[in-house]
C-alpha cells in the first residue's frame, strides 16, 4: 500500500483520484478514516463510489486520510491512501479572557490554536509605552504545549503572583499563512477581612473570575482557605457558593 500527502488551500476546490490505470467495469471505492487520538488505528467515518472524489470549498475538518479501493471480479483487490492536509492561517481562541488571582498564588493562562502547517507559538506582556516582552522558560514562567493533529493547546503559568505580574498578556501564532493572537487581562484579587466578626463570608466565582467577598466581616479562618501557594486553575461558573467558617 503506497501513501501520497496532498497539501491545498482551505475554500478552494481539489480533486482526489486513483492514478493507475483501472478497466471500466471495476468498482471504485474512497473511505475517509482518521487517526484516533493516542493510537495508530484507523477509524472509518464515511465512503463515496467513484473514480474522482471532488472537494468544493474544502475546508479544515475535511483533513484526513482517504483510501481509495478498486475492485473487480478478479481479486485481489487494489488500494492506495492519500492524505489530504488543508493549509490555513492560525485562528487563536483564549476561553477565559480575564482572570482574577490572589497575590503569592501561581496563575496558569490559557489558549487554543488551530492551524496547518505547524505553527510558532509564544507569550509576550504589554508594556505601556515600550514594545511588547517575550515570556521565556525560567524561574519566573513555565511555557509548555500540546499538539493534536491541526490543533494546539498553550499554557503559560505564572509562578508567584505579583503586583507586577498585573496587566495584558497575548498568547501569539503564526505560520507561513498568517499570524494570531488572544488576550487575557490578569487581575490582583484583594483579600482583606476585619478579625473578631461572626458572620459568614462567601466566595463569589463569576464568569471565569474568581473573586474574594465579604458580607460584612470575617474570621480568622479565611487565611487557610486561601493560603495555598498554587491556582492553577480559574473556574467559569456563574453562582456563589457559601462557606460557613467556625466561630
Amino acid at each position: 500500500m503506497s501513501r501520497k500527502l496532498q497539501h491545498i488551500l482551505a475554500f478552494t476546490f481539489e480533486s482526489l483520484e486513483l492514478p493507475e490505470l483501472i478497466e471500466v467495469t471495476a468498482c471504485i471505492l474512497f473511505v475517509r478514516s482518521s487517526l484516533k487520538r493516542g493510537g495508530s488505528t484507523f477509524e472509518k467515518h464515511d465512503h463515496y463510489n467513484g473514480s474522482l472524489l471532488h472537494f468544493y470549498r474544502v475546508e479544515r475538518r475535511q483533513m484526513g486520510a482517504y483510501l481509495c479501493i478498486a475492485s473487480n471480479d478478479v481479486p485481489p483487490a487494489v488500494s492506495k491512501r492519500v492524505t489530504l492536509a488543508v493549509n490555513f492561517a492560525p485562528v487563536v481562541k483564549a476561553p477565559n479572557q480575564l482572570l482574577g488571582a490572589p497575590l503569592g498564588t501561581d496563575v496558569q493562562l490559557e489558549c487554543y490554536v488551530e492551524a496547518f502547517p505547524n505553527t510558532i507559538n509564544y507569550w509576550v506582556k504589554n508594556q505601556r509605552g515600550t514594545e511588547d516582552e517575550m515570556l521565556l522558560e525560567g524561574p519566573k514562567y513555565n511555557v509548555r504545549e500540546e499538539r493534536t493533529g491541526y490543533t494546539v493547546l498553550m499554557w503559560l503559568l505564572i509562578k508567584k503572583f505579583t503586583d507586577r505580574d498585573v496587566g495584558s498578556y497575548k498568547c501569539v501564532s503564526t505560520n507561513s499563512l498568517g499570524k494570531a493572537d488572544g488576550t487575557l487581562r490578569l487581575y490582583e484579587i484583594k483579600i482583606g477581612f476585619e478579625r473578631g466578626s461572626r458572620v459568614k463570608d462567601h466566595v463569589s466565582i463569576i464568569g471565569g473570575l474568581a473573586e474574594a467577598a465579604q458580607s460584612s466581616g470575617a474570621s480568622s479562618g479565611v487565611g487557610d482557605f486561601y493560603g495555598s501557594s498554587s491556582l492553577s486553575h480559574i473556574l467559569s461558573m456563574s453562582f456563589f457558593i457559601p462557606i460557613l467558617w467556625p466561630r
